[in-house]
């Protein structure tokens, strides 16, 4: 056979492609399509010759012949390209991860110090400092409250100590140990109130019943009992891993309760006050008309209190920084100190000057006691005495067993709340349990000093963080400050005036409310519920006392907690991308590289109502997914949610922190109009292109954008425009049928919005997409229409119809310009009869591609059930 039979035969075997020429010695060869437009040397003569595209005839029904299944002779020769095409980019497992920081607890000494000292040095020592002179601050207002218990019971010397203990131990812990970057501990307002009203209650069980040795002693053995067995209960729960439930019982349920308290805090304010100006009690007997004129009368018995907390208040609200209080209150006891002692300067108002400044002497209060607490001249561990514990009225203390009870849940549960917005604010998971455990530790320390109970605290800690800090070592340093206060700070007591703390004492029982039920508390998700749930615990609190309050609060808290678990709120599924697909009907290569790195992209399903508890969960399958294998995308569908609760919204701050520290996109989808502007509200920057959350309209096209994402980075995506034969090359049966195939094919070219196949028109053909998209819809009663599947170059629709004839189920629409291979019934059924092989390779591949689909939707099913 001659060179020009050859090529004769070569050029006419091979439909459309590409034709190589060599200008030097005449040899001509078919190459495939894409390498249109290059140059190839020549195999004969070594000559350089151009590639230039062969048009594709049009075939007609008689162009199917026997002959045209016959092989092709190999090439003698394989062409050598001058320039061959760039490969395909693939992405390994290991491309795009990231250097995340570690939330773990440091293991050797070096990490232990790199730690301590991590964040600005200067900026943490400052704020360490005014840290610890507001925790000072609220020291001095809460030992105030030492003077509701009886005066026989001799605390009021002791009453600062028993509050600095506490900062000293719990910030110390905090620093060296705990998760939390920024941690500042001290005595909690609610559980130091609880515990000396316990106290009060216990004096006023026993006074004038006992000797005043067994007073004493089973006082102690009230605080040493009202301190150790909250720490005991932290301990106990930490060891069990109990520490979390506290995420699934209502956030305002309990918001309330600690706003209750406040409420009390006010009662125990005024309850003071009175003990310091008994004569403001008979103002209480007068009539309203005359109740003015007697306040200002004696405003200067509780005006500076008053004032300064008032002002102390204001500040508070606006800044959350610890520089503008302390300042407040240096500011206010340097004024005093001047005017008590250059009270000569000011002609006739030296007496009543004089007579004002005794009534505010600091020691009446606070004492003048900064030693170690040791209660009575007896510390909490004297208790292992027999001659000490004989002395203990044990049946008195068990008279008021539910008091205890109440304390030691009122000493704990404040922590656990403000562990979690601690973790949101500061974007650090703090393991709860182990936070829990420093908790207990810390405060059994105290109690062993006889010392108040040590909380995590949340003003003190977020103020610290307001000033700079980001490292343990500012904690450390507030620890420091009370330490050194408490070993040395006697003489600066006498240039403190007693309203100082008790106006302190004021401003945090306004704050206290205030904050949990009108600042704080409402966040862009909170409901009327919500709402309404505070306001409810926090009026138990109030009216009911510290003991059914927080009882009848707690109980509330599990009801809805049990109202919301019915819905079975949280996650429906998990699924992965490798396994779960969008319902675009992509090439083969494509399908091959989203089965092996589609497990990037992780999609959760939600349900029912969610609130913290149920995110927290979530957040744990995100942490886990990550610590397994690298993620990109993270989908979360909320079609099946009824409600969120404004707990919802630490959840979401905290996911919305993990995708920017670990490089996630966030993908919300079926989300109501109503939750993405809560969620914009939280800080969620959706229209922002910078910004880690998307909203898609529905789960399918939220999984369409990543798995192009995914292709895209990889060099994956189908983009350049490949013939049909070179698309169906991969996955069709005989490969060496495809040209014969395409010959018989219809080339169908359509513009964008084209129907290709109308939904209840009869089955006739099938189409083989070269290029563009296209979109299946299904029209649904009502004109709505839905999208059932979108597909791309290489891929088939319409199969069916040349095997049945059934009206067709759904529209395939071009979402593009598109350029299509219509295979018709008339034209396969010449097929069959004059080309048998070729239709057996056409039943194959229709076989293999339904074979294929079924498995995909088994795999997605059994997904599904996991």
């Amino acid at each position: 056979m001659s060179d020009e039979q050859r090529n004769d035969l070569n050029h006419a075997a091979t439909p459309g492609g590409a034709l190589f020429t060599c200008a030097s010695c005449g040899h001509s060869q078919t190459l495939p399509e894409q390498l249109a437009g290059r140059q190839a040397k020549c195999p004969k003569c070594g000559q350089l010759g151009a590639v230039a595209k062969a048009p594709l005839p049009e075939p007609g029904i008689d162009d199917v012949k026997l002959d045209d299944l016959l092989e092709a002779a190999p090439a003698e020769k394989e062409i050598v390209l001058a320039a061959a095409r760039p490969a395909q980019g693939q992405s390994s497992r290991n491309q795009g991860a990231l250097a995340l920081e570690s939330s773990t607890r440091p293991v050797t000494l070096a990490d232990h110090f790199r730690h301590f000292f991590s964040g600005n040095l200067p900026l943490n020592l400052g704020a360490g400092l005014f840290g610890g002179g507001n925790a000072l601050l609220v020291c001095l207002a809460l030992a105030t409250l030492a003077g509701l218990v009886s005066p026989a019971a001799g605390l009021g010397p002791h009453a600062l100590p028993m509050t600095l203990v506490p900062v000293v131990f719990g910030s110390v812990l905090f620093a060296l140990n705990g998760r939390l970057n920024v941690a500042l501990g001290g005595p909690d307002p609610s559980a130091t109130l609880s515990v000396f009203l316990l106290l009060a209650a216990l004096g006023a069980d026993l006074s004038g019943r006992v000797p005043q040795a067994t007073l004493s002693a089973t006082l102690l053995a009230g605080l040493a009992l009202a301190v150790l067995l909250p720490g005991v209960l932290g301990v106990l729960l930490s060891r069990l891993g109990l520490a979390d439930l506290v995420r699934f019982l209502p956030s305002e349920a309990l918001g309330g309760m600690i706003a209750g308290f406040g409420l009390l805090l006010l009662k125990a304010w005024f309850a003071v006050m009175l003990q310091a100006n008994p004569a403001l009690g008979s103002l209480a007997g007068l009539p309203v008309f005359e109740m003015g004129e007697a306040l200002a009368r004696s405003v200067g018995s509780w005006g500076p209190a008053v004032g300064f907390g008032l002002v102390l208040f204001v500040v508070q609200m606006t800044t959350r920084s610890p520089l503008w209080p302390l300042l407040v209150a240096a500011l206010t006891c340097a004024a005093w100190t001047l005017l008590t002692q250059h009270v000569a300067l000011l002609p006739g108002w030296s007496s009543g000057v004089a007579t004002w400044a005794a009534t505010w002497t600091s020691g009446q209060f606070v004492g003048q006691a900064t030693t170690a607490p040791q209660l009575f001249g007896h510390g909490t561990l004297d208790l292992l005495s027999q001659q000490l514990i004989e002395r203990v009225d044990w049946l008195a203390l068990a008279a008021r067993a539910e008091f205890f009870a109440a304390v030691a849940i009122i000493g704990i549960l404040p922590s656990l709340v403000r562990t979690s917005i601690l973790e949101s604010v500061l974007e650090r998971d703090a393991a709860p349990d182990e936070q829990m455990r420093l908790v207990g530790v810390s405060t059994m320390l105290s109690g062993l000093l006889g010392a108040l109970p040590s909380s995590l605290t949340l003003s003190g800690s977020l103020g610290m963080r307001a000033m700079g800090a980001s490292g343990p070592l500012a904690g450390f340093v507030a620890g420091l400050v009370c330490l050194i206060f408490l070993l040395l700070g006697a003489p600066v007591l006498a240039f403190i005036p007693s309203f100082v703390p008790l106006g302190a004492l004021l401003a945090i029982g306004l704050v206290m409310p205030v904050s949990w039920l009108l600042r704080d508390a409402r966040n862009p998700l909170s409901r009327r519920d919500d709402v309404r749930v505070a306001w409810a615990t926090c009026l138990m609190v109030a009216l009911l006392g510290p003991v059914l309050g927080v009882f009848a609060s707690l109980g509330l808290g599990a009801v809805l907690s049990l109202t919301r678990g019915v819905s079975g709120g949280g996650i429906r599924f998990v699924q992965t991308g490798d396994v779960f697909h969008s319902n675009v009907d992509r090439s083969p290569s494509e399908r091959r590289f989203l089965k092996e790195h589609g497990g990037r992209i992780l999609v959760l399903r939600l349900q029912g109502f969610l609130f913290l508890g149920t995110l927290h969960d979530l957040l744990r399958v995100v942490s886990t997914r990550l610590s397994a294998r690298p993620l990109r995308f993270v989908l979360l569908d909320f079609g099946a949610v009824t409600g969120l609760g404004a707990s919802a919204a630490i959840g979401f701050r905290r996911l919305e922190a993990l995708a920017r520290q670990r490089g996630l996109l966030l993908y919300l989808t079926s989300v109501p109009l109503e939750l993405e502007e809560n969620l914009e509200g939280l800080g969620y920057r959706m229209a922002d292109a910078g910004g880690v959350c998307r909203v898609a309209l529905n789960l399918d096209y939220a999984l369409e954008s990543c798995e192009d994402e995914l292709l895209a980075e990889a060099g994956a995506l189908e983009k350049r425009q490949d013939s049909l034969e070179l698309l169906l090359a991969a996955t069709f049966p005989e490969p060496r049928l495809v040209p014969a195939l395409i010959r018989c094919l219809e080339r169908v070219e359509a513009p964008k919005n084209t129907r290709l196949i109308q939904q209840g028109d009869p089955s006739d053909c099938m189409y083989f997409l070269e290029s563009g998209k296209v979109r299946v819809e299904l029209a649904l009663p009502g004109g709505k229409l839905l999208r059932l599947k979108k597909m791309g170059p290489g891929t088939v629709f319409g199969e069916m119809g040349i095997y049945t004839s059934a009206p067709r189920s759904a529209s395939v629409i071009t979402s593009e310009r598109c350029v299509a291979y219509k295979l018709s019934v008339e034209r396969f059924g010449l097929i069959q009869q004059k080309a048998p092989q070729l239709a057996a390779a056409v039943n194959r591949f229709v076989v293999a591609l339904l074979a294929e689909r079924v498995a995909e939707e088994n795999a997605k099913n059994r997904a599904a059930q996991l």
